[in-house]
């Protein structure tokens, strides 16, 4: 059954058409994930989902009785309400039927006894128990505990929190709504990685409908089973997540381009045959030509050229000096706030072209770390650097741009010694264009706030880049581009990140932030598992009774080792086995029966792009394992 249908859905702003023809339908237990470029128009069309804004053209037709939850339900800013006690305000109907059960019971117990009484209370808890009364306290304190509150928080007025916690207590709230459908804009904002898991979790279980914009590509693929997606103002849908869509995108693109150039190409051939004829001057030639013209017009009639794709930012990242092999050795580090330690005896060290990540939950200690090694904040301990590194870093905050100044002069004032005309250039790569860079940066977007920050760190030309969250903000197209400008940097990086999609993909090491202080993480078959600690806890220094603990890290360090070897062993075996289909595809491409079949070549042509794209994955990962190996078995 359809809980939703959309038909026909037009929007514009000003003379300018946001969407048009949008049309689908939600079942009631479709998860499906909502995707586009930022400014596609995604809020757009919630907002007209949910009925704030009323489209040009076009139905959103809800069914009788749906319930619909969005998350842009306010959470009070001044207040002395506890987080727990506004968790349990969702569920004012089973509150005043408890009100109602205790008032039926006191009456019973001062000796009220009749049969309508007895009758109205038997009335009343079965209809407590009917809308989970039983259990409502339970799942809000279990939505917030997932999402991150120790017990302490819970019990704290919603005055006293920031604002990304009671973006959080909103969203615990609206997953308890018992709403029949979901309507969630980047619910992975402000959560860390155990909270985004936790909420995979809930919503993999959730017995609704589910849209979901989100940028994050690991959760669509965890927790959707449809894609879609605003482009060029038309709705795109599939009925697969976001990797699988992606692929049939790629291959949907490239079979139109294909099709439109071979079309272009019988479109001129066809061309110089009638401008030959024509040349002739003769009676039958001109009859022939006009007949070719034809053929010419009803090709050019259904013609369309496939849409360009979007424009993404251009990142680059050139290295003025290639540094030296040891980049930066840190020994004995520690910050504490008042009395309370953030981490102690912390040790770090980086070597030239590592892709090292920090992960791990909210406040241990990941953006302070950074700030620590660039003597941003006091702690103990040393830091060195080594001979001719220089230093870039990334603030998500981005609390080195200045609100007044324009997009021009922001950078301009940091490089004074460009041109316009170099700066103008640099900047629309970064998709500021025209009168973009004549607006103030108070005025910009997260996004566009974030494209300013990542241009000036690119401009300095560092050989040690220090990244604080550097997807946030950046929709799919930007991280791509941001994952492919780190991947071929020729420098060091030391990133804090929860995208575990861009950790999988760049990353040569990470370090989970443990009680214990920051542990490496060995990579599995499917990437980094961030969610436990996968090594034994710090080796502390020797005591009474230390021989079972270094025992215990033995142990344990001949367990990783294995599990290298045998990552290692299987990466080998499939680069081998993906060489040989890449010889298959490759004679099959050589084969004139196969050339001949446009069909068939494209086929061929797609598999064996997807057999190098798998072969380098494959290669990488090899790469990392016998890396991670060498570095162990020297240890």
């Amino acid at each position: 059954m359809s809980i939703l249908t959309v038909d026909q859905l037009a929007k514009s702003y000003g003379g300018r058409m946001i969407f048009h023809a949008v049309c689908f339908r939600v079942e009631e237990k479709d998860r499906l994930g909502f995707v586009g470029a930022n400014g596609a128009g995604k809020t757009t069309l919630f907002r007209l989902l949910t009925g704030k804004e009323e489209p040009d053209e076009g139905r959103v037709i809800w069914a009788s009785g749906a319930r619909v939850g969005t998350m842009e339900q306010h959470v009070p800013e001044s207040t002395d309400v506890t987080a727990a006690d506004w968790m349990l305000a969702a569920f004012a109907p089973l509150l005043e039927l408890e009100k109602d059960m205790a008032t039926v019971q006191r009456i019973l117990e001062i000796g009220g006894h009749t049969a309508d009484l007895l009758q109205r209370q038997q009335n009343l808890r079965e209809q407590y128990e009917r809308a989970g009364g039983l259990t409502f306290r339970s799942r809000a304190d279990a939505a917030l505990t997932g999402l991150g509150f120790t017990p302490k928080q819970k019990q704290l007025p919603l005055a006293s929190l920031s604002g990304g916690q009671r973006s959080k207590i909103g969203l615990a709230r609206l997953l308890v709504s018992g709403a029949d459908c979901l309507l969630l804009d980047e619910p992975t904002n402000h959560l860390d990685l155990q909270a985004i898991v936790w909420l995979e979790d809930y919503l993999r279980q959730y017995d609704g409908a589910l849209i979901v914009v989100s940028h994050d590509r690991y959760f669509l693929d965890r927790v959707t089973t449809g894609t879609m997606e605003l482009e060029h103002g038309a709705l795109q849908t599939f009925g697969g997540s976001y990797t699988p869509y992606m692929s049939f995108k790629k291959q949907q693109r490239a079979a139109a381009q294909a099709h439109y150039d071979q079309q272009m190409k019988e479109i001129r051939r066809l061309e110089g045959v009638v401008e030959e004829m024509h040349r002739w001057g003769r009676e039958k030639a001109v009859k022939r030509a006009d007949s070719k013209q034809k053929v010419i017009d009803k090709l050019t009639e259904n013609l369309e050229k496939p849409p360009a794709e979007l424009r993404t930012i251009r990142f680059s990242f050139p290295v003025r000096h290639p540094g030296p092999t040891e980049v930066l050795t840190a020994r004995d580090l520690a910050v504490s706030f008042g009395q309370t330690p953030l981490y102690a005896g912390l040790n770090l060290a980086l070597r030239k072209g590592e892709r090292v990540f920090l992960a791990g939950p909210n406040g241990c200690g990941k953006t302070t770390l950074l700030r620590h090694l660039l003597g941003k904040i006091p702690g103990a301990g040393t830091v060195l650097l080594g001979p001719g590194v220089s230093v870039g870093y990334y603030d998500q905050t981005q609390q080195q741009l200045h609100p007044a100044k324009t997009v021009l002069d922001e950078v301009w004032d940091d490089y004074p010694a460009m041109t316009q005309t170099a700066l103008r250039n640099a900047l629309a790569a970064f998709l500021f264009t025209g009168d973009d860079v004549n607006k103030t940066v108070a005025a910009c977007s997260g996004g566009e706030r974030a494209r300013i920050a990542f241009l000036k760190t690119m401009l300095q030309g560092c050989n040690l880049l220090l990244l604080d969250e550097p997807t946030n903000h950046l929709d799919i197209g930007s991280r791509e581009a941001l994952e492919d400008a780190l991947a071929g940097y020729e420098g060091t990086l030391l990133m804090v990140s929860h995208d575990r999609y861009f950790i999988n993909k760049l990353a040569t090491r990470v370090l989970l932030f443990t009680p214990d202080g920051p542990q490496p993480v060995a990579r599995g078959d499917e990437g980094y598992d961030l969610t436990l600690p996968q090594t034994a806890p710090a080796v502390k220094k020797a005591g009474p009774g230390s021989g079972g603990r270094d025992y215990q890290l033995r142990k344990q360090r001949e367990s990783t080792l294995r599990k290298l070897q045998t990552a290692v062993a299987r990466a080998e075996a499939q680069i081998e086995q993906l060489e040989q289909e890449a010889d298959r595809l490759l004679e099959q491409m050589n084969d004139p029966a196969v050339q001949s079949d446009y069909e068939q070549l494209l086929a061929v042509s797609t598999a064996r792009e997807a057999n190098q794209q798998a072969l380098e994955a494959a290669t990488a990962r090899w790469e990392q394992y016998a890396d991670e190996l060498e570095r162990l078995q020297n240890e």
